[in-house]
């Protein structure tokens, strides 16, 4: 049936009218409408795929999963650069000249904003599954991380390129296994101390060589502060709260916690130290 004269839509309206004509009405896009178009966005980009080896020189680390972002002031030097969790994430050591002191850069994969929706995502499935395995060793717990987000990214129909798949398997492993948003300096060996004061302040660490150092990592609201606080202590097994808001306790690899809840303790909000334990001194 034509639509393309004045009389087939009289038709098609009495049709309608009486209906005899039935149709499909066109629905509203839902959340997953919209999270699938977001996957199938991410999975068209382009590969890009470079095998890093352990003995390239400084100069051939931009280009890989984290790249190495270059220093434009002219009164900062860059002191030494070392691996923390090659090819992922990477300390800087760099000069202030105008300040004269040190500072302690943390280089981190960086997500495009389609990779920061799907990280967020994953979290909220894989969660569950990681608690299941709280006893379980950390290298087992890797390997389950691994295999649970394989398997979800299957079930989404999600195909990542190689290094967004391993940017997302970083922050997920950090975050679940590791320190969180403190990880590098929890792993980096040469970091003796790791202190927080409060809400928007620089973090600070002692280093072996250098001493007591600012660095680039800081919380920027109350409520994230306050919930890795909160977050610290479940990690040791213990609790914390408005109405206990002291705490003294050991992080399960052996460093020491002290930590406080709030801004009614210390004016600048939560604030938390840990002393590394060395098991070579």
């Amino acid at each position: 049936m034509s639509i393309s004269g004045k009389e087939p839509l009289k038709d098609l309206e009495m049709l309608i009218e009486k209906g005899d004509l039935q149709f499909e009405r066109p629905r509203k896009p839902t959340f997953k409408d919209y999270y699938l178009e977001m996957v199938h966005r991410i999975s068209k980009k382009p590969v890009r795929v470079m095998i890093p080896t352990h003995n390239e020189d400084k100069d051939r680390l931009n280009g890989l999963i984290t790249d190495i972002p270059k220093i434009f002031e002219s009164y900062i030097d860059e002191v030494e650069i070392a691996p923390v969790l090659e090819p992922y994430s990477y300390v800087r050591i760099k000069f202030d000249n105008i300040a004269s002191e040190y500072l302690y850069e943390v280089i981190e994969p960086f997500l495009s904003e389609d990779e920061a929706i799907l990280l967020e995502m994953l979290k909220n499935s894989v969660v569950l599954t990681i608690n299941q395995a709280d006893y379980a060793a950390i290298r087992e717990k890797e390997t389950i991380l691994r295999e649970v987000t394989d398997d979800l990214l299957k079930i989404m129909e999600v195909n990542l390129n190689m290094d967004s798949r391993e940017r997302i398997h970083y922050y997920l492993r950090r975050d679940f296994i590791g320190y969180g948003a403190i990880d590098a300096m929890m792993t980096d060996p040469n970091v003796e101390d790791c202190s927080c004061d409060g809400v928007n302040i620089p973090l600070y660490i002692f280093h072996r060589k250098y001493g007591s150092i600012k660095s680039n990592v800081k919380f920027e609201t109350d409520e994230e502060d306050d919930s890795f606080v909160v977050w610290l202590a479940q990690k040791c097994g213990k609790h914390i709260s408005v109405a206990e808001p002291l705490l003294d306790a050991t992080i399960p690899d052996g460093s020491r916690l002290n930590a406080t809840l709030g801004k009614h303790v210390t004016k600048r909000g939560s604030s938390f130290t840990i002393r590394r334990f060395k098991e070579n001194p």
